[in-house]
């Protein structure tokens, strides 16, 4: 195949830029034996304002049994000539029913009015060929890789079909157990249900049996490796594929990652109220559109003295379609402000290279302005509301006790107060985690360990939080007024403390304090 495909480079590349049609023939080899298939590939070229008037038609084949066929096409401008040219192959897999001399004659098209043909040339056919298992079983059907994107950008999706190709489209049904090939990428299956079967010709009928997509993410050629698939019991496998990967073009912006497609991207705060100092409020960064979804790098929330920024959480929303990935990703942070007034977020600029228009496009967002102020001095029988879900975003309800006027008077430290709730639930969850775990370590004791299993269970129920680590950083933090290390490290100790729960007793917290 890959000598037929560079005899057709070197004639077409012969011709281009001089505004005529041509049209040539060409297989691997002369020779032959009878019942060994072979490759015939046509070749036509259209350079110039030129229209094409029938399809190419196929010399006599009659000699031959087609166990599949496929084409390609491609439209492009020369940049030597500044002329578009059109180039159309089809590939045909033929089987010789005969020995001897065989005669495979012109391909036939029109163009503005005058007939093109194809030189017609002759193979000689020998005895012998291929073991009569391999004609009775292994061609009863043949497998095809096919894809309209021979020619792609870095990270552009490749769209393959997988088809079946055979002479009885019941056999169709004889393969199974198929096998997308290895890819260096990133391969998503789109579908592996079978379609209706088409009828090629009076003597082939093909069916697609499944595709995927797959992101070549090197310029350069980019081969995809042959499917494989079970023929009954006998192993069969489809052609490979060569996809030549053209490098992204230069002097992109500073702000373009690695995304490839077409996107929109959102910047939002459910609660743009007034927001108290020190008290965390959500931030949510969606990109959505496609794409390269799966590897595309998201912009930041840009660092600012107003506010600290907590680890963010990824959540993904992504389909693989027919064209790719198609979805949406989003990126929840926890914005704790650090002084009254107002603060501004903003995000990085987001750019993408738009495959359609074939340029880079940079997306700016709104900047999100939110009011801090200062805590409002709580009332008496107030409730602390706030805190970390259960996520590690908001904590169970905290009743707090009457405060006399006095010490409203002298002034009260809301922080550590407010610390104090935290880790008072914190404490909670921990005493009652020791006491439970206690009540299994008297009665593990009790019982006989006469299995390696039993001991590794007792390791794990023995394994303790950190706590002291956490109590100490939280309380140095609440010292030093520094209200992001406080949620920080809260909220790794309460992540902590609901993975042991939810393992050991497979409870949430909420569950395991009632």
């Amino acid at each position: 195949m890959r000598q037929i495909n560079y005899i057709l480079f070197l004639f077409f590349s012969s011709i281009s830029g001089y505004g005529q049609v041509s049209l040539i023939s060409a297989t691997n080899t002369r020779e032959y034996k009878v019942r060994e298939p072979f490759n015939l590939s046509i070749g036509m070229e259209i350079a110039g304002d030129m229209h094409q008037q029938t399809p190419i038609k196929l010399p006599d084949l009659s000699k031959f049994e087609v166990l599949g066929n496929a084409s390609e096409a491609f439209t492009f401008i020369d940049p030597e000539t500044g002329v578009q040219v059109k180039q159309i192959i089809y590939q045909l897999i033929l089987l010789p029913k005969q020995t001897g001399k065989i005669k495979i004659g012109s391909a036939l098209v029109q163009v503005n009015g005058k007939v093109y043909r194809s030189d017609a040339f002759d193979i000689i056919v020998k005895e012998g060929g291929r073991r009569r298992f391999e004609e009775n079983h292994l061609r009863e059907v043949h497998l095809s890789m096919e894809t309209e994107n021979r020619e792609v950008y870095e990270n552009q999706p490749i769209v393959v079909v997988l088809k079946a190709y055979g002479r009885n489209f019941d056999d169709f049904r004889k393969v199974h157990d198929i096998r997308f090939p290895a890819v260096k990428g990133d391969l998503y299956p789109i579908s592996t249900a079978r379609q209706e079967v088409s009828i090629e010709n009076e003597e082939i009928a093909s069916q697609i049996i499944g595709s995927f997509v797959v992101f070549p993410e090197k310029s350069g050629e980019f081969s995809i490796l042959p499917a494989l698939a079970k023929l009954n019991n006998d192993k069969i496998s489809s052609n490979k594929l060569k996809i030549n990967v053209k490098k992204l073009p230069d002097k992109a912006p500073e702000s373009f990652k690695n995304a490839v497609g077409e996107f929109k991207i959102e910047l939002t705060a459910p609660n743009k109220k007034e927001i108290e100092i020190d008290k965390p409020f959500d931030v949510f960064v969606k990109l959505s559109g496609e794409g390269n979804l799966k590897s595309i790098i998201l912009p930041k929330v840009i660092e600012s003295v107003d506010y600290s920024i907590l680890k963010p959480k990824q959540e993904a929303d992504i389909q693989t379609k027919s064209k790719g990935l198609l979805g949406e990703i989003t990126e929840h942070y926890l914005i704790v402000p650090k002084k009254e007034g107002e603060i501004v977020v903003k995000i990085e600029d987001f750019t993408f290279f738009n495959l359609k228009e074939e340029k880079y496009k940079t997306l700016k967002t709104d900047e999100l302005r939110i009011n801090s102020i200062k805590p409002k001095e709580p009332e008496k029988q107030n409730f602390v509301m706030e805190g970390l879900e259960e996520t590690g975003h908001i904590l169970k309800k905290v009743t707090l006790l009457p405060i006399s006027d006095e010490e409203r008077e002298e002034g009260i430290n809301w922080q550590r107060i407010l610390a104090g709730s935290f880790l008072g639930v914190t404490l909670l969850v921990l005493l009652r985690l020791r006491r439970k775990k206690s009540s299994v370590k008297i009665e593990n004791k009790l019982e006989k360990i006469t299995t390696i299993a039993e001991t590794e269970e007792l390791l794990k129920e023995n394994i303790s939080i950190g706590k002291e680590y956490y109590f100490g950083a939280i309380k140095n933090a609440v010292d030093k007024g520094d209200s992001a290390s406080f949620f920080e490290n809260y909220q790794e100790l309460h992540e902590e403390a609901e993975n042991q729960i939810k393992r050991l007793k497979n409870q949430t917290i909420l569950e395991f304090l009632e």
